[in-house]
């Protein structure tokens, strides 16, 4: 199912170009961890599942973006959903010995990648939320809007 929406988006949207990495990313993601490590596939779907926790919160956070509560929802939850990602990847490169390195080394650097973007997406969030917060209070806007 997820690889179809990864599909289904390369084909019907117009995807920009960060947007179209993070797909074929997934897409390859996928397919390595089917097809190489098949013994590691628990740990993939987990570790997917757990980068769909972060980006949900995102969602919330760009449908109500002057909410601080929010905020700090989505950054706990993405940085958290992060190193549970992190971890089912350890968890599927340790759990097959015989794996070859190099397939090792792809998911490692392929699901680091994934986690250091969208933690420095997150810290540019929490860091343009606190500058436009900054900005109200210096205008007299009474500091954090309650929302």
């Amino acid at each position: 199912v997820f690889g179809g929406y990864m599909v289904e988006d390369l084909i019907v949207f117009r995807l920009g170009p960060m947007l179209l990495l993070h797909h074929i990313g997934c897409l390859a993601g996928l397919m390595f961890a089917f097809v190489v490590c098949p013994a590691g596939w628990p740990y993939f779907s987990a570790g997917a599942v757990a980068f769909e926790f972060g980006s949900a919160l995102l969602n919330l956070y760009c449908l109500y973006p002057h909410s601080r509560y929010v905020l700090w929802a989505y950054a706990s939850s993405m940085t958290c959903s992060n190193a549970a990602a992190g971890l089912c990847c350890a968890a599927m490169v340790l759990s097959q010995p015989s794996a070859a390195i190099g397939a090792k080394a792809f998911s490692a650097t392929l699901t680091g990648t994934f986690i250091l973007l969208r933690q420095k997406t997150c810290n540019d969030y929490v860091r343009k939320h606190r500058r436009a917060a900054r900005a109200r209070r210096k205008e007299g806007g009474g500091g954090h809007q309650r929302r």
